[in-house]
């Protein structure tokens, strides 16, 4: 029951409530669902009202234009300046004064609001011939405010928004994101109720939103695998929307930290993905917003793969090892005591914004002379109402492509999607890893019996690669097999003289350390043959055999 005060007379309300429900505190809830039973009450008249008396506060300077696509760079250019020169300090709208500080106060301290930066920019793009005015919103984990309650006090930061001419975008950008670039909104501020400063502004207007095609993240893993060298890894994550907000914050601290610094940030990123080792990165300047966002990682060794004479195996991650970003939050299957409710007892949608699409993609490239044994098959894989496509492509080089597609359409989803969604996790997270397996294309001739066809291939191999010990070895082996057990061993011992320094240990690296390990081990199997490459076994009698 909701009554008048009788004293003073319009100045006070009493409310009375009682025989509340219980209430189960959600999450996931769409922004204009509160938490919690909530009293919202205002002292303005109407939305005008307060756009009136902002705009009288604030004075924006008029623009003679409304803006081009064309001017697009223009306004990058102005924001990203004062961003050089300005730090958003982080503050809430409420917090501070209700008017903006004069732009040179701005730049004197180096700290500003989102209110002062807006009003800051509004007034260079003025200077520039491009018109734009302030818009307040309710942003983050706020509940969104009330369209029917009108009043100041309702916000919590401070927009740019640039009117558009006909046949054009208006822009939307947030000047306290640091790393957002002026032509969308992160995602905090996308689909939120909005008060733009004018005094011909009667009513709240919607923030824009993204799709699925707007917040892309792609991530290409090339795997070149050693034949006796360390197998040579390269990560490329290229990014959109608001995967592109993320990774220009990590690229950020790249360039701002030392040497170790980045290694400690670079090395899980890589390991992620089975990298054992980061050797270097490449990025774009972070704060260049409007230039591509990329981050490339090179380093040495794949922890789950093997090589041998023979063939060998690399090991991919499955379907359960990909990242399904927020999404995963949701596969937590409700908990007996309650504290989790089911989907079922749920009132609300789960709110997961945005929506987005994801690509995770492998290229292997086996050994010089190994070929793939069977292309792994392209397992379906169903998952609520996000859908993952598994593609495998064998290409004429040998390399083969194996590549994981994750869209989730929709940024918010009802109680049967999500009952779905942690049914079908269940079963992906029972899928194994895929398994890859590879065969030397000369030993296996050799085991059939075509020993001219492997040798003439085992020959090409280490013609082909002088400097890797591996292909040398093999050949070696060969001559032992077929009966030529001198060339072998000459082959070996001539490998010894190369890797076998009259300098002391010390100066030698690890790698032609092993490689001397492998020559002399080798060397030891060959005299383990007879000259006709039959092992030796006890009780042989080289006289009495034929």
């Amino acid at each position: 029951r909701i009554a008048n005060d009788p004293a003073p007379k319009d100045h006070a309300i009493s409310v009375e409530a009682s025989a509340f429900q219980p209430y189960e505190i959600g999450s996931f809830l769409p922004s204009d669902v509160a938490p919690f039973p909530t009293i919202v009450f205002s002292n303005a008249g109407s939305w005008q009202s307060v756009a009136q008396s902002y705009a009288g506060v604030i004075g924006q300077s008029a623009a003679p234009a409304s803006f081009t696509g064309e001017q697009l760079a223009a306004v990058e250019k102005i924001y990203e300046e004062m961003r050089r020169q300005v730090k958003d300090n982080g503050l809430d709208l409420a917090i501070g004064p209700v008017a903006p500080r004069a732009p040179a106060d701005i730049l004197k301290s180096g700290l500003a609001d989102s209110k002062d930066e807006a009003a800051y920019l509004v007034a260079k793009l003025a200077q520039s011939g491009i018109a734009a005015k302030m818009a307040l919103i309710s942003t983050g984990s706020r509940v969104d405010l009330l369209p029917s309650e009108p009043g100041f006090e309702a916000f919590n930061r401070a927009l740019v928004y640039v009117p558009a001419a006909p046949g054009s975008t208006p822009l939307w950008f947030d000047p306290a994101a640091e790393y957002t670039s002026v032509f969308r909104l992160p995602v905090p501020d996308q689909k939120r109720w909005a008060l733009i400063i004018d005094p011909a502004t009667t009513a709240l207007v919607h923030t824009p939103g993204s799709g699925t095609k707007d917040n892309v993240q792609s991530a290409h893993t090339e795997v070149h695998l050693g034949d006796g060298s360390p197998t040579q890894v390269r990560l490329t994550l290229e990014s959109s929307g608001f995967f592109q907000d993320s990774l220009r914050g990590l690229i950020a601290q790249l360039q701002e930290g030392d040497e170790e610094t980045r290694r400690r940030l670079l090395q899980p990123v890589f390991q992620a993905i089975n990298g054992q080792q980061v050797v270097a990165s490449k990025y774009p300047d972070a704060r260049k917003l409007l230039e591509k966002t990329s981050l490339e990682i090179t380093g040495e060794g794949y922890s789950s793969s093997f090589v041998s004479d023979d063939g060998g195996y690399i090991e991919l991650p499955g379907p359960a090892q990909l990242n399904y970003h927020q999404l995963t939050p949701l596969f937590a299957a409700p908990r007996d005591d309650g504290d989790t409710p089911s989907p079922a007892a749920r009132k609300f949608d789960y709110y997961i914004p945005p929506p987005f699409m994801t690509s995770d993609e492998y290229h292997i490239f086996p050994p010089p002379g190994y070929s793939i044994k069977e292309t792994p098959a392209a397992t379906p894989i169903h998952l609520g109402p996000a859908t993952v496509t598994t593609t495998v492509k064998l290409d004429e080089d040998g390399s083969l492509w194996h590549t994981y597609s994750l869209i989730s359409p929709k940024d918010q989803l009802t109680s049967k999607d999500v009952e779905m969604l942690r049914s079908d996790i269940r079963k992906v997270s029972a899928m194994p890893g895929v398994h890859i397996e590879f065969e030397n294309i000369a030993s296996a001739k050799m085991r059939s019996g075509d020993f001219v066809a492997g040798l003439k291939l085992l020959r090409a191999d280490a013609a082909n690669a002088p400097n890797l010990v591996n292909p040398q070895l093999r050949l070696a082996a060969a001559y032992v097999v077929i009966g030529a057990r001198p060339a072998g061993t000459k082959l070996c011992e001539d490998l010894l003289k190369r890797y076998n320094k009259p300098n002391s240990v010390s100066s030698s690296t690890a790698s032609e350390n092993q490689n001397l390990a492998a020559v002399y081990s080798r060397l030891g199997w060959s005299y383990e043959h007879d000259e006709f490459g039959r092992f030796l076994v006890s009780g042989m009698n080289a006289e009495e055999a034929e």
